[in-house]
């Protein structure tokens, strides 16, 4: 699937489930997406997620950001 579907479909189930019904208010989501290649083990996987998360959270409100290795690591090179 797509990267842009992905994140399509994420953010449209998200405004679904989250939106305010009068009594609520608003929730947004902003969420870091990785590959399961891009981790050999599930805490790497939740450390690139975070990382995703966090550049979501600089962005703004209601964003999904996929985990891109840096440019001058090792792993830039793989997935």
């Amino acid at each position: 699937m797509p990267r842009e579907l992905l994140a399509g479909k994420i953010e449209k189930i998200s405004r679904e489930l989250l939106s305010g019904d009068g009594d609520v208010p608003p929730i947004s989501v902003s969420a870091g997406i990785v590959h399961g290649s891009q981790a050999s083990s599930v805490e790497k996987m939740m450390q690139k997620a975070d990382v995703a998360m966090y550049e979501s959270k600089r962005r703004g409100k209601n964003t999904f950001t996929f985990y891109e290795a840096p440019a001058e690591s090792p792993e830039a090179g793989q997935a």
